[in-house]
């Protein structure tokens, strides 16, 4: 969008909006109510699929799987071993766009067992028990992590 009072590109389309008008209850603001839709408004709320990307790629290259693996369960960590930049991608999008946690595992395909090892994280990240964190694991929250993960509770993520 060249014009930077309207930033919001609707989806598929060339059409630019103000951001106020994401999410405002009003329909046709963008073609086909897009602008209204429910991973839309998730995604407003939600830091930019680009910079959780971008985090996630950083923290992938100073602590290589072995942080994924703790946060996210072996199966998955494996995975994004096997081709990172498919699964970091991936993964941006669901942060992005889950409404909730158990949204957010069934995007990816994650195991009842990986679901609930990540939930566990996330509540050790957000309560601050770091102590309980691996120390690889805790300069990945004090670089970042905590921010999303917090932003995360502040949209819901959490909600069952």
């Amino acid at each position: 969008c060249i014009d930077p009072s309207e930033p919001f590109q609707c989806p598929h389309t060339e059409k630019c909006i103000a951001l106020q008008f994401i999410c405002d209850g009003h329909p046709d603001d963008c073609p086909g109510n897009l602008d209204e839709n429910e991973e839309t408004c998730i995604a407003a709320k939600r830091p930019a699929k680009e910079n959780i990307e971008k985090l996630l790629h950083a923290e992938y290259v100073l602590q290589g799987t072995k942080l994924f693996k703790f946060l996210f369960g072996y199966k998955l960590g494996q995975s994004i071993k096997e081709n990172k930049m498919f699964w970091l991608d991936a993964l941006a999008s669901a942060f992005s766009v889950a409404k909730t946690i158990q949204s957010f595992a069934e995007k990816l395909g994650m195991s009842t067992e990986d679901l609930n090892h990540f939930q566990h994280v996330m509540v050790m990240i957000h309560s601050g028990h770091l102590e309980e964190i691996p120390f690889y694991a805790q300069d990945a929250v004090t670089q970042g992590l905590a921010s999303l993960v917090e932003n995360l509770y502040e949209s819901g993520f959490m909600d069952q």
